[in-house]
């Protein structure tokens, strides 16, 4: 895989769009939650990953688009994405073991 060279199919980087598509395969939902904690999640954390009995999965993260701390919009959205690619390799990490 080549990120970033053009005329690749991820010639112009690396998009959520593509870390959906690999979450849908993966038969994982995505969520986006103003907190974590009803997920039992310190205050703290920005993403999580949930691995279900039946092989399903859910990714949680924290919704960041309102999130001061960071500088801009561009920062809060790159925030959410390193997050949910962040949790898509937890995701696979558990799916290696079960192997």
């Amino acid at each position: 895989m080549v990120i970033g060279k053009p005329g690749t199919t991820l010639g112009t980087g690396l998009k959520v769009p593509s870390a959906m598509e690999l979450a849908d395969a993966l038969d994982i939902t995505v969520g986006v939650y103003d907190s974590l904690e009803q997920f039992d999640a310190p205050a703290t954390a920005t993403g999580l990953y949930m691995e279900y009995s039946d092989g399903t999965g859910l990714i949680a993260i924290k919704d960041r688009s309102q999130d001061k701390s960071l500088p801009n919009e561009a920062a809060r959205y790159f925030a959410q994405e390193k997050t949910l690619i962040h949790e898509l390799l937890s995701a696979t990490q558990n799916i290696e073991r079960a192997l």
